[in-house]
């Protein structure tokens, strides 16, 4: 994901120059716009969309459950990924940099969105760290803590971020734990409660 997508060729945005209470006072403003949007977007691609169960991806059932896998749906696009019109809803300074982007991929819930060509189980994989991240926030304080990962470390080194390049580089090499969706929750709810502390969400 960046500014709630994924894999962008250019890895950090740049520095906002808003104070931590400027920024949530705007995202908490024009958090139901974000929401809309995603769920009518959502929505507008359900006809296309298959369980990711029904995928021939065969070594993802070993490290996922089987209702996740079920539960969350993939759509394969020709056209360009479907991106949050941040400008549109007043949100400019929470966009990319204008430097040119190469999408893969974006999730949102337990729907991902992925580029046709750019398909494999490896990116998938890193999605599904996406949806149990999802799942475990809520939509809101996940797209808080996103982006607050966004503007304060840039996209590589975003800790939601970081935790699925982690795993997928496991994956990668088949050295995964047992345990992955429990690690995933512990990690998740550590940067969660790291951000609503640094930012007086809580």
């Amino acid at each position: 994901m960046n500014v709630i997508l994924d894999k962008v060729s250019c890895t950090r945005l740049p520095r906002k120059p808003m104070s931590s209470g400027d920024w949530t006072k705007i995202l908490a403003r024009k958090l139901p716009l974000i929401l809309s949007w995603i769920d009518a977007t959502v929505a507008e691609h359900h006809s296309l969309a298959t369980p990711v169960a029904d995928l021939d991806l065969p070594h993802l059932s070993r490290y996922f459950p089987s209702k996740l896998l079920r539960q969350t749906t993939a759509v394969h696009l020709t056209e360009q990924l479907p991106l949050p019109p941040l400008n549109e809803i007043g949100l400019d300074e929470f966009s990319p940099s204008k430097e040119q982007h190469t999408y893969e991929a974006t999730t949102y819930g337990e729907t991902i969105f992925l580029q046709e060509g750019h398909v494999s189980e490896v990116l998938y994989f890193h999605e599904l760290v996406h949806v149990i991240q999802w799942k475990r926030l809520g939509k809101e304080p996940f797209l808080v803590t996103y982006i607050a990962g966004l503007l304060e470390h840039g996209y590589e080194d975003n800790p939601l971020e970081e935790i699925a390049f982690s795993l997928q580089e496991k994956f990668r090499q088949g050295d995964l734990p047992a345990d992955l969706t429990e690690i995933i929750h512990k990690h998740t709810d550590s940067i969660w409660q790291n951000t609503a502390q640094s930012y007086h969400l809580v």
